[in-house]
């Protein structure tokens, strides 16, 4: 694996930040140190922590020190509270996120064939977690993003792919994106991680892009779909 030791500064970056309103005691979670060309001889190796991660990050039930139990579990700011019987029911049967798993291995497969590396590296010197450099065919993601699981890392990867969508429609996949034109679908925690201090400085054409890939992220197929439309 070839380490990616340097970030490359350009005007063509196009931000993705996954904070996702979620509670700050996610983030005390340790963040594997990994600096990766993602291809296929290493996609199991990604999905493997990413597993660990979603088992981490599940309803847990511990036992206080006065004997007593209480439920443990991470969840969005914007996402409703859990009951008991909620929580106890996730307890006995986790979530499954197998669809996202295969979307990530088919997406990060399909991006390769496109030319196009991924890159799982710290960005420490970056306000964002992850983004699209046309000009390379180059996305970059933030090692730490593998702590949120798998479903938060598919709605990343989605997310850049669409920004690659927008690129060929500015002329080709190499191009500074352009807008698709389609309708904007943002709910309050969309509008909320857009309002954060990555954003601030950036120009409203820039916003614009951000808001489109925001609106259809977490549809997983969007992404391959426009691609497929759009660059071919």
């Amino acid at each position: 694996m070839k380490l990616l030791s340097k970030l490359i500064k350009t005007r063509l970056f196009i931000f993705l930040i996954i904070l996702f309103g979620i509670n700050s005691k996610f983030f005390h979670l340790r963040s594997e140190n990994y600096e990766i060309n993602i291809n296929d001889s290493n996609i199991d190796f990604i999905l493997r922590l990413l597993k660990k991660a979603d088992k981490r990050n599940a309803p847990k039930m511990i036992i206080n020190p006065n004997s007593s139990k209480s439920i443990i579990y991470k969840k969005s700011n914007f996402e409703k509270e859990l009951s008991q019987k909620e929580l106890i029911y996730l307890i006995k049967n986790p979530r499954n996120f197998d669809q996202e798993l295969i979307f990530i291995e088919e997406a990060l497969k399909f991006l390769n064939k496109l030319g196009i590396s991924v890159f799982l590296l710290e960005l420490n010197n970056e306000k964002g977690s992850a983004y699209w450099l046309p000009e390379k065919q180059i996305i970059k993601i933030d090692n730490k993003t593998l702590n949120a699981g798998t479903l938060t890392f598919a709605k990343i990867l989605n997310h850049e792919m669409i920004h690659i969508a927008q690129s060929c429609k500015g002329g080709s996949i190499n191009s500074f994106p352009k807008l698709i034109g389609l309708n904007e679908k943002l709910n309050q925690e969309k509008n909320y991680l857009l309002s954060s201090e990555v954003y601030k400085n950036l120009p409203k054409s820039q916003i614009s892009l951000e808001k489109e890939a925001y609106s259809y992220q977490d549809n997983l197929s969007a992404g391959k779909y426009l691609i497929n439309k759009i660059c071919f």
